[in-house]
């Protein structure tokens, strides 16, 4: 299907801190900092933007006097919103390594989080995991769903054009002479072959 550019989903969500991690796709040790985290006293209401699109970043914006909203309406954050709150942070979505959610079995059902490098390389970069609550698990469900797309998504640069691939390439016609051996056909400026005929009779 060709490339359709798709709204952001804007989320309001509680952030609960960050911590440093060794192992970045270990999904062990990020429901460790979710449990840690999720009793940190510093947890603050932001609104959460995931782009639809691999070439953009997630955001973070702080909600800035705005009250908090209730499960049903937590997703109708528009992009007027925004636009008077301030950005915290954002986090290219090529920078991003992991995304995970709670257990559900657990107290942090309703928190997710990701790993993402900081710093001007990737490979250089400090990494962090990012850890969010939300007001219920469909509403992390959404979210996950959300990264899921962006980096499934083909950047649009990329997407139904016509790739033309010029390949050269050489052809040599070899017949057999009268005494067993294989030559070369000789061929002019145009390309054209030129054959022997050999006649018996």
């Amino acid at each position: 299907a060709p490339y359709r550019a798709l709204p952001s989903l804007r989320q309001r969500v509680t952030y609960l801190g960050c911590a440093a991690i060794n192992a970045p796709r270990s999904e062990a040790e990020i429901q460790r900092n979710m449990a840690i985290l999720n009793d940190s006293p510093s947890a603050m209401d932001i609104t959460l933007i995931v782009p639809k699109s691999p070439e953009e970043c997630v955001q973070m914006f702080e909600m800035m006097g705005v009250e908090s909203t209730t499960a049903d309406t937590a997703s109708d954050s528009s992009a007027a919103e925004t636009e008077n709150q301030k950005l915290m942070a954002q986090f290219p979505i090529s920078r991003i390594i992991f995304c995970a959610r709670g257990k559900q079995e657990s107290n942090e059902r309703n928190c997710f989080a990701f790993t993402a490098s900081h710093g001007s390389t990737f490979e250089t970069g400090v990494i962090q995991c990012h850890v969010f609550r939300c007001q219920t698990t469909k509403m992390v469900a959404d979210i996950l769903e959300a990264f899921g797309l962006a980096f499934r998504r083909v950047p649009p640069n990329t997407a139904n054009q016509d790739i033309n691939i010029i390949v050269e390439s050489g052809l040599e016609i070899k017949e057999d002479t009268a005494d067993g051996k294989s030559n070369a056909c000789p061929r002019d400026k145009e390309t054209k072959f030129k054959f022997w005929l050999w006649l018996f009779f």
